[in-house]
């Protein structure tokens, strides 16, 4: 991490990762285990799961790339955090509005003043 990054960036980086990669292992025990019931998973499911599984782990690379203080890759971040809540007004649960309001915490962490002057400062 660069020098230079102040500590919100840092929290907000490290809330957002810890976030996404508790969600991981997660999701992929809840469709093994939708697997294993017995019942065949419909296609919809099984594309949900491929698809909530690539998009955390774009959003963990474009963490790191946040972290070198890439203004876009933070509004790519501030973007996917809030397109989470999408799925949570169509089929509520409380472990997604637990995840998904620890992710805002940590972008609005990312949004603070001293973190937005460390993505608009001159390189």
């Amino acid at each position: 991490m660069p020098a230079s990054a102040p500590a919100p960036v840092k929290v907000g980086f490290w809330i957002l990762l810890v976030t996404l990669v508790a969600v991981l292992p997660l999701l992929i025990v809840g469709y093994i285990s939708v697997l294993n019931s017995g019942t065949s998973p419909s296609s919809s499911l099984s594309t949900r799961s491929l698809m909530s599984v690539l998009l955390i782990v774009a959003q963990i690379i474009l963490l790191f790339m946040v972290r070198r203080g890439i203004r876009r890759a933070r509004l790519a971040v501030t973007v996917l955090q809030v397109a989470h809540l999408v799925p949570l007004f169509l089929h509520p649960d409380v472990f997604g509005y637990v995840t998904t309001g620890i992710g805002l915490v940590g972008v609005v962490f990312l949004w603070l003043p001293a973190s937005h002057a460390f993505f608009t400062r001159e390189r």
